[in-house]
């Protein structure tokens, strides 16, 4: 068994990629690096929220139990509403099976809750991710130390699961190996099935070939294993975020430590990468600084091409300042990079996610501990930013209460409007 560069802690850490994985969260830091640490406070409840494209907030909602609780995804159910999920370590939708569960919600358009469910193994359950499956359902993924879904095959399994629109789990599926295994991003394939991607320490699509490999899967809308790829070099890679092309294939990003898709800058560099329906690697590009880079999300857009956002620590992409930034690019169907962004302020900022508008542009979303997009309410607030199609900045917006408040998924919601998901130590929406 290969050692990772990441503690058993950081590694159950990923599931908060959304709000950054950078140099910060590793065992190993190099003599001269900055140390720092994401955040990891006990955090209450959890938030969701709804910006339209007239930067107005339609409705906001807070649920929570006495125990920690978090937002982790969300995605439109297809009919105005939307679909949240995370984890618990209380009984937020049912009895709690044992450490953190995993708990689903569906929220109409108006912001009322229409169902909730929870599920766990007796040991520590994660969600990672959520995509509506286009046919009113959702797909769901994560991870599991115990038995969510079958015989638990190592340090860590990933799982992947369907839900209809009603709440019913239609299947679910538990994979790994004798290491550590994270399914972080799922996205629907456009024909009934889904992709999903993560994070392998061991043979989980193929001979491995280095500390931790990311790996690339689709599954049928039966929940049957297509095909799965594993890829990567001799250093530590995960695969965070995944979309459809429109093509039938797929976009998938990460980190690597390594020279995955070209000559490694610094510490981790973001990739991108395209595959085709039947799983083949159609380009790989890599983007990096003499820092550390992450990736929180990807999104297509309408001509083929996709928006990759990220964070940075400390050298930013572009204009920007220390000691970490935010950052969208935006690249072609062939791999070209059109142009990148980055935004920051003195303090920490760093980005969760990206969604399309719907009219060309996308909003990002993220948290800062400055005035990033107007005062500060104290803490860390929660930040959506709109850019155009060339890159430029159209909107910023900063909301928060005085404590922490972390925007940690973001998801289109129709008519220009974004729906926003998160968690708060304050009363922010109750």
């Amino acid at each position: 068994m290969k050692t990772s560069r990441l503690t058993p802690d950081q590694l159950t850490g990923l599931e908060e990629r959304r709000a950054t994985l950078t140099r910060t969260q590793c065992s190993d830091t190099p003599a001269g690096a900055v140390g720092r640490k994401v955040f990891a406070a006990a955090l209450l409840s959890t938030a969701l929220a709804s910006v339209a494209g007239a930067q107005e907030q339609i409705w906001i909602r807070q649920l929570g139990t006495a125990a920690q609780d978090r937002a982790n995804a969300v995605a439109s159910d297809g009919a105005s509403g939307v679909y949240v999920g995370g984890v618990t370590s209380g009984s937020l939708g049912a009895s709690n099976a044992g450490d953190n569960d995993v708990w689903l919600a569906r929220y109409d358009g108006a912001g009322n809750q229409v169902w909730i469910r929870q599920i766990g193994s007796t040991d520590w359950d994660s969600m990672s991710s959520l995509a509506s499956d286009g046919a009113g359902g959702v797909y769901a993924c994560g991870f599991t130390r115990g038995s969510l879904a079958g015989p638990h095959a190592g340090l860590a399994d990933a799982w992947l699961a369907h839900y209809d629109s009603a709440g019913n789990q239609s299947w679910i599926q538990q994979f790994g190996t004798t290491d550590w295994d994270y399914a972080n991003g799922v996205s629907p394939d456009g024909s009934g099935g889904v992709f999903v991607c993560g994070l392998t320490g061991d043979d989980l699509g193929g001979p491995s070939f280095g500390i931790n490999d990311p790996w690339l899967a689709r599954y049928d809308a039966a929940g049957n294993r297509t095909w799965i790829r594993q890829f990567g070099g001799i250093d530590e890679e995960s695969a965070d975020a995944v979309v459809p092309d429109g093509s039938g294939g797929a976009y998938v990003s990460g980190y690597t430590f390594g020279s995955l898709g070209g000559p490694n800058a610094g510490y981790t560099d973001a990739w991108l990468a395209r595959f085709d329906g039947a799983g083949n690697q159609s380009w790989i590009r890599q983007l990096g600084t003499i820092d550390g880079e992450s990736v929180s999300g990807l999104a297509l857009e309408a001509s083929g091409g996709v928006w990759v956002s990220g964070s940075t620590d400390p050298t930013p992409l572009g204009p920007g300042t220390d000691p970490y930034d935010a950052w969208l690019a935006h690249y072609d169907g062939a791999g070209n990079q059109s142009w990148i962004q980055t935004l920051g302020t003195s303090a920490q900022d760093a980005s969760s996610g990206v969604a399309s508008d719907g009219s060309g542009g996308a909003i990002v979303a993220g948290r800062t501990g400055g005035s990033l997009g107007g005062p500060s309410s104290g803490g860390v607030d929660v930040w959506l930013a709109r850019f155009d199609a060339a890159g430029a900045q159209t909107w910023i917006r900063q909301f928060g209460t005085a404590a922490a408040d972390y925007g940690l998924d973001i998801a289109p919601a129709g008519s220009g409007g974004v729906f926003v998901s998160g968690m708060t130590n304050g009363s922010l929406g109750g």
